[in-house]
């Protein structure tokens, strides 16, 4: 639509007097925009389908998350500096030239560069009361007397404080090695201590020891239920039976103990480890049990059909642009600022920066990923630390730790893996799943499964986990000392799960079953032989079809952004000293775990209520 317009115009005077001249300027005005006509409108458009067809079919995620670590050094070095001149509690004395040429000679100064272990204990500066000034050469405390006078633990960290505790001005901790910057996930750190990656469950394991046949029956025992004297048999794995389901026992020795049973109970007589010890109907008196028992296989029926078990196996997941696994230069941990735990360490921000891309990835089942897990790989920090090996956290039974045959060293058991030879092992290490795990190894050991193929179900029974040590405690030799010893080596290691599931699907509470003229049966469905198929469906993004939590994430710029908490702890192998690797031998011991003592008190009579106070100590 264009309209006429006159624009007036005065000019300005070019002499004195001069008449003004008006001037005239059309003005065209085009609309680039048309109203639509009325009654052609073809199709409404819902924005909300719109946006739900994008999110199913991008397959391209963003990742970050927090990494919220619980980490000691409570299995500190033998080795170490013994205390340097600043550390020199003489300096202001009068006599400084009489002590100091008596002094051993010493590093230079204290800092965070220098090593520190029990060992250090014995330095002179530690063994030297600062108030006693009638030093004539004997140090005034013995090695053991500087350890209980000079060993602290702060939130988890052992270590000491600045010996000359006369000294202006703040306490300086600082902390054996490992020191708590050897655990720093940060990448801008000067060492790498923690590599990180994406990986999938890609591949399955079923010829590993633990499952190759069935899943391994490590003990078998008497248990009297009902008044009636029944056996017990437990699992290496947990075993996801529960009363009244039947189970197939093969493989044992006594032919007695072969064949169907129907689970009469789960646990042992105290109620202990339901999840790894079933009760069937065998009389015990026909049966081989206790240190004698063999071993066997079991394998879960349902109605009739045998579940199956494995190991899985993850693969590294590549970015989407150049199609390539991920490198250390493709991700970035740093600290969260003012974000603390409880113990004052820092949490941690983990940022993929580059997209990755699950197209046309299968799970190990043939399936549509479902989830993938953030891996974390310990390093050396510098060869600080033992390679990685990896195993399994099962129960501190007999026919668990069995470490003097082959078949009983193939259990994995990570509570019983170190990596030290005759004549310094303290027994023959079990036989790791990895021996040397590292961020560039082409796939990593995930977990132990169990699929029931006629319920079409995948449950996870056992995670694998991470062990290591550090080098001075596992190749030290014996050192004398001056007022005792310090005995080596020392087995126990640091144990930590390496996989954080994340997940990006979900499948249906609700089994599927159709045959050849069902439409859209997916192509993993589970054929049964007999013409007819089982599935579950893969649920859309924001559905709920009876799940706990409904899983939804954000989806923009057509991605998807995925966050979630990660919660890393590092553990020692033998706290307790059940397994045989904590160091016992002679002092000064490792620092031995206290285990949790409840009290409580409980008023009844007459009351309107209730109460219980429970103090944990």
């Amino acid at each position: 639509m264009t309209i006429g317009r006159i624009k007036y115009k005065q000019l300005k005077s070019v002499k004195k007097g001069a008449s003004d001249v008006d001037n005239y300027v059309n003005i065209n005005l085009e609309s680039e925009s048309k109203l639509l006509p009325p009654d052609k409108i073809n199709k409404i458009v819902d924005l909300g389908d719109v946006f739900n067809k994008e999110r199913e079919e991008s397959k391209k995620y963003r990742f970050v998350g927090t990494i919220l670590p619980v980490f000691t050094n409570v299995l500190f070095n033998i080795s170490g500096d013994k205390g340097p001149d600043s550390f020199n509690i003489f300096q202001f004395n009068n006599w400084v030239d009489t002590a100091i040429l008596q002094q051993p000679s010493e590093p230079d100064a204290i800092s965070n560069d220098k090593s520190y272990g029990w060992e250090t204990f014995d330095g002179y500066t530690f063994k030297t009361d600062p108030f006693d000034n009638s030093y004539v050469g004997p140090a005034d405390f013995t090695y053991s007397e500087s350890i209980n006078k000079n060993l602290k633990e702060i939130n988890g960290w052992f270590g000491f404080y600045d010996p000359d505790f006369r000294k202006v001005g703040f306490c300086d901790f600082y902390d054996l090695e490992p020191r708590r910057d050897r655990f720093d996930p940060s990448t801008s750190s000067s060492i790498r201590n923690w590599e990180f990656t994406i990986t999938y469950p890609y591949a399955i394991d079923d010829q590993n020891h633990l499952v190759k046949g069935g899943l391994l029956i490590t003990n078998a025992e008497t248990r009297i239920l009902g008044g009636v004297p029944m056996v017990v048999f437990g699992t290496a794995a947990p075993h996801n039976l529960q009363i009244g389901d039947t189970v197939r026992i093969s493989d044992v020795s006594n032919l007695v103990m072969n064949g169907d049973f129907t689970v009469q109970s789960v646990g042992l007589e105290n109620g202990d480890s339901k999840d790894t010890f079933f009760v069937v109907d065998i009389n015990p008196t026909t049966a081989t049990l206790g240190p004698i028992f063999s071993g066997g296989r079991m394998k879960r029926l349902y109605y009739g059909n045998e579940v199956t078990y494995y190991l899985r196996k993850f693969k590294k997941i590549k970015k989407f642009e150049t199609q390539t696994q991920l490198t250390p230069n493709d991700y970035e941990v740093y600290p969260l600022a003012f974000s603390l735990n409880i113990y004052n360490d820092t949490n941690y921000q983990i940022v993929i920066k580059d997209d990755i891309d699950i197209s046309d990835l299968k799970d190990n089942l043939g399936r549509p990923l479902s989830e993938m897990y953030l891996t974390m790989i310990k390093t050396k920090s510098d060869n600080m630390f033992t390679r990685v090996q990896s195993g399994f956290d099962f129960e501190n039974y007999y026919g668990n730790t069995i470490t003097n045959t082959t078949d009983g060293r193939a259990v994995s058991n990570i509570r019983k893996i170190h990596t030290l030879s005759a004549p310094l092992a303290p027994f023959d290490s079990h036989t790791p799943i990895e021996d040397n795990v590292l961020i560039t190894n082409n796939d990593f050991y995930g977990d132990i499964c169990e699929y029931s193929k006629y319920e079409v179900k995948e449950t996870i029974l056992q995670k694998i986990m991470h062990r290591f040590n550090t080098v001075d405690r596992e190749t030290t030799v014996i050192k004398q000392l001056t007022n005792g010893a310090i005995y080596g080596p020392r087995p126990e290691g640091y144990i930590y799960y390496p996989h954080y599931q994340v997940n990006i699907r979900q499948f249906s509470n609700y089994v599927e079953q159709g045959d050849s003229t069902t439409v859209d049966i997916p192509e993993y469905a589970e054929s049964l032989g007999d013409g007819r198929y089982l599935w579950r469906d893969l649920l859309t993004l924001g559905y709920n079809d009876g799940q706990d939590e409904t899983l939804d994430y954000p989806f923009l710029n057509g991605a998807h952004y995925l966050y979630d908490n990660f919660c890393v702890f590092n553990r020692r192998q033998d706290p307790f000293g059940v397994f045989g690797l904590y160091y016992i031998d002679e002092y000064h011991r490792d620092i031995f775990g206290d285990g949790l003592t409840d009290k409580f008190e409980v008023k009844r009579a007459n009351e309107s209520c209730w109460w219980v106070l429970i103090d944990i100590k």
